[in-house]
């Protein structure tokens, strides 16, 4: 366990030099779809690496985290898949008509089947919202604090759909006109006889109650052609980050310490991150937090980071359930004020506290930060009460001593 004096000690790292001879190892902490890759990029970008960096997520470890299924299986459920559709996890004949069924899946997968019926046209946008009023009042939360950020998560879930159903089908008629312009273009340069055999371009049949969207091809609105189903059992339970952290340890040891290292994930809590500043303290790294809410990664709400989630789903097919994306920004948000107040206690009066965030963040998952960026070990996170400060400790004994002489 550290001490006082030795948690205290911790100062902000000197600013980097374009010459530095060895590069950082760089640590977000933002929630998902924050666009944690550009905000990397614009750090890297000045500290003269021009934008070269080796990021390690999730991602590269996908192989049991995503599932890809066909976009048709969700638009109709009782589609029988096999393996050769790369549905692994609709194994044993298995439908997504069976997982809707299963109160393990059924809340997340119902949320992507109803985006996916809603970006096609095929539900209105009122049929979209009262399922997911439903869905939150169903959820049975029994504290009152859950049951009202769970609704308020599906509130901006609704408002971010409709946006992008609106771009969607914005984006769809902009391509279809511009097909038309250019056929009409070359048929002005076709022979008489040629132009009457050309048929009028015809749209393409999409579905039948009357939406906005009606007669547009609901693979165009749509897009991607899969659902690349996110499984968060196997973050941990299968080993995807475990894998994950076992990837960037290597490359520490591997790579050019002249490239600089992201571990490229949320990183809500501390322990989160501890490995990787051991890995960091081991091949003498730098560190440098890229954290929500700083230069590199200004705050957008919620309601933003939702619409951005059904953006990305898509172009990749990936979506982040809308509670999962809520409850990891209300611990981003908590873990954020935590650091900061540690910040202005390491400044110990500086005004320029927020110089003090990197050591903060090292801090609260038990390193102390060198003045040069590196890290060392004095505690094990799991044994910390944040924020670590002593008064605030010594509050809470002596408001147990005057409980205890009241009894």
């Amino acid at each position: 366990m550290a001490t006082a004096s030795e948690l205290e000690e911790s100062t902000p790292p000197k600013t980097q030099s374009t010459t530095k001879k060895i590069a950082e190892v760089l640590i977000s902490i933002a929630p998902p779809c924050s666009n944690k890759d550009e905000a990397l990029a614009a750090y890297v970008s000045t500290t003269g690496y021009q934008d070269a960096f080796h990021s390690v997520s999730l991602r590269d470890t996908s192989k049991g985290i995503y599932h890809l299924v066909p976009v048709e299986a969700f638009l109709y459920p009782t589609t029988h898949l096999t393996e050769k559709d790369g549905s692994v996890i609709l194994h044993s004949d298995t439908t997504v008509h069976d997982r809707l069924n299963d109160e393990e899946y059924a809340m997340t997968d119902n949320e992507i089947r109803k985006v996916i019926l809603r970006l096609a046209g095929r539900i209105t946008p009122d049929d979209f919202a009262d399922e997911m009023i439903e869905k939150a009042r169903r959820a049975g939360d029994t504290v009152k604090y859950f049951r009202k950020r769970r609704m308020s998560i599906n509130k901006d879930l609704i408002v971010a759909m409709e946006e992008v159903a609106l771009e969607a089908i914005g984006e769809v008629l902009v391509q279809m006109q511009l097909q038309f312009d250019k056929t009409k273009e070359s048929e002005e340069e076709l022979p008489y006889d040629e132009q009457t055999k050309r048929e009028e371009p015809q749209l393409l049949p999409g579905p039948t109650n009357a939406t906005s969207a009606e007669l547009l091809s609901a693979r165009a609105l749509i897009k991607t052609p899969v659902v690349s189903l996110f499984v968060p059992q196997c973050i941990f339970r299968g080993g995807g980050l475990d894998k994950a952290q076992e990837i960037l340890s290597k490359l520490l040891e591997k790579e050019l310490s002249s490239v600089p290292l992201a571990w490229e994930n949320m990183n809500s809590r501390p322990s989160e991150y501890a490995d990787i500043l051991e890995a960091a303290e081991k091949a003498k790294r730098p560190v440098k937090f890229i954290a929500w809410g700083s230069q590199w990664m200004p705050r957008v709400d919620r309601k933003d980071l939702l619409k951005r989630n059904i953006q990305r789903f898509r172009q990749t097919g990936r979506y982040i359930p809308a509670g999962a994306i809520g409850g990891s920004l209300d611990r981003i948000e908590s873990l954020r004020e935590n650091a900061e107040e540690v910040a202005k206690f390491l400044a110990k009066g500086d005004e320029d506290w927020e110089k003090y965030m990197d050591a903060a963040f090292a801090r609260l998952a038990g390193f102390k930060m060198q003045s040069d960026g590196t890290v060392v070990k004095v505690a094990d996170c799991r044994t910390l009460l944040p924020p670590f400060h002593r008064h605030k400790r010594s509050r809470q004994f002596r408001g147990k001593r005057e409980h205890s002489g009241s009894d």
